[in-house]
């Protein structure tokens, strides 16, 4: 893993931050007023900002770093309040991290890892359940494919709503976060000397 210049630590630690903030009080809030869909909104969140920090600094170990430096923040400051989010905080990260690098970062590579993403926080949802909450696993796929008109039909067709409603939602953040990066690339772009038009061309297609 190549060292972070001085101008790049800034950045991820600004980033970090704007990752931290999110879910702390976004993620605070969509639990207070017990929001059906908080996970997948974290994700999306987190997948925009992963997306704008592969923009500036496009190497293995960026987001996976701000993955880390987020769990170190959310732990230190809940506590034990949301230990069993805190990996699935990293393992998105990781995830997204390592197809940006394998795949680039263009529109179809950014809504693969939101697809990613998304249901690796699925898995992370239903780990936690049947293991720390010792809910069975029909109960914790009904529970994350978020649909009550499946009650009473069988794990199969539950699971397989449960993975088609997680790459759908996956999908959309992953559109959002491209058009996010369209509207931030010229500062973006700006930061790293580049000119915004020739980079446009060259990544956004």
């Amino acid at each position: 893993m190549h060292r972070f210049t001085s101008k790049e630590l800034a950045f991820l630690a600004m980033l970090t931050c704007c990752n931290s903030v999110a879910e702390l009080l976004v993620g605070g809030f969509l639990h207070l007023v017990d929001f059906s869909m908080k996970g997948s909104v974290l994700v999306g969140i987190n997948l925009m900002v992963y997306t704008l920090l592969f923009k500036r600094i496009p190497r293995f170990g960026a987001i996976t770093t701000c993955g880390c430096a987020t769990v170190i923040v959310n732990f230190l400051l809940t506590g034990g309040f949301k230990i069993f989010a805190l990996y699935c905080i990293f393992l998105e990260a990781l995830v997204v991290d390592l197809l940006f690098c394998w795949r680039g970062l263009n529109n179809t590579n950014i809504i693969v890892a939101g697809m990613a993403a998304s249901l690796t926080a699925g898995l992370c949802g239903l780990v936690n359940s049947i293991v720390f909450w010792g809910i069975d696993l029909n109960q914790a796929a009904l529970k994350m494919a978020e649909s009550p008109a499946l009650v009473g039909h069988s794990l199969a067709l539950i699971l397989g709503v449960m993975l088609l409603w997680r790459l759908a939602v996956g999908a959309v953040f992953g559109f959002l976060a491209t058009k996010v990066l369209q509207l931030l690339h010229p500062e973006l772009s700006r930061l790293e000397g580049d000119s915004p038009d020739l980079t446009n061309r060259q990544e956004m297609r």
